[in-house]
């Protein structure tokens, strides 16, 4: 069985743990709660197709939380993740520019990486 690990960030109020439970078939949430540091959501996908063969996958979703103080934590939480989805809302003016930050944090660590390896 195959397994992926993608981590959702992105400024507080921007929808990711509405899409991480969306994507689970988890609860709805009725009110705004901040994620305090992270959530992880699994689930199991039996129709993913790799290598023109179908096969299960296993999904851990890790919701990651908005708060800037959290984000100092992405770097770690990225280890070993298969990838990283960006959410922002487009309504929010203050979002685009929370976003230009994060990637380029994103930016330096992939840099880092890549040095160590």
């Amino acid at each position: 069985m195959l397994k992926a690990k993608i981590l959702f960030v992105g400024p507080c109020e921007s929808g990711k743990t509405v899409l991480a439970n969306f994507l689970t078939e988890s609860s709805d949430i009725t009110e705004y709660n901040p994620t305090q540091g992270v959530r992880i959501l699994e689930f199991e996908n039996p129709h993913v197709t790799s290598n023109n063969k179908g096969t299960a996958c296993e999904f851990e979703l890790w919701d990651c939380g908005g708060d800037p103080k959290f984000e100092s934590c992405w770097p770690a939480l990225m280890k070993d993740s298969h990838g990283v989805v960006i959410i922002f809302n487009a309504d929010i003016p203050s979002h685009l520019k929370e976003i230009e930050m994060c990637t380029t944090l994103e930016q330096a660590e992939a840099g880092a990486l890549e040095s160590r390896g």
